[in-house]
């Protein structure tokens, strides 16, 4: 069973969006199955998850359809757990997955996205089996606007 989360009144009132509830952004379903612990008070992440969670809300804006979170904040033991990147963005609350049926399919979401010039760092379709999800990042500087494919570990950048 999952721990409870440790998360203090004043990180939940940070992460308060207008379509997303705080938890959404430490959601994991490995953390779940695995009773481990999502969370985080290191303040710099938390602060990039500030930037990533007003990204969130900027495409859940432009999208107009309701998201799936899937992957926002990953500790480094869930991290590891799901067999994520050691340098993953996940990790430093800089990059989040999500899902959005009612718009349409990830890569339309992500053509729609780079359509209209949304800052990234990257915007991904990802692919792992038979799973799709957009992942995206943001930085506070030095952002890429990449914007790729990620079909079973090959990477390719849609021009």
């Amino acid at each position: 069973m999952q721990k409870e989360m440790n998360i203090s009144q004043s990180m939940v009132d940070a992460l308060k969006r207008p379509n997303f509830l705080p938890y959404e952004f430490f959601v994991s379903d490995t953390a779940r199955k695995l009773g481990l612990d999502n969370t985080t008070e290191d303040v710099s992440i938390l602060a990039n998850l500030n930037v990533t969670a007003d990204k969130a809300q900027e495409f859940r804006d432009l999208l107009g359809f309701p998201m799936t979170t899937t992957s926002f904040y990953r500790s480094p033991i869930v991290n590891k757990a799901v067999g994520g990147q050691h340098d993953s963005q996940h990790l430093d609350g800089e990059a989040g997955d999500f899902i959005c049926p009612g718009f349409g399919t990830p890569a339309e979401i992500v053509a729609f996205i780079k359509k209209k010039g949304v800052e990234v760092d990257q915007c991904l379709v990802e692919k792992s089996g038979k799973s799709e999800w957009v992942h995206f990042s943001i930085k506070l500087n030095d952002n890429r606007n990449e914007f790729a494919t990620l079909f079973n570990g090959i990477f390719k950048i849609i021009a």
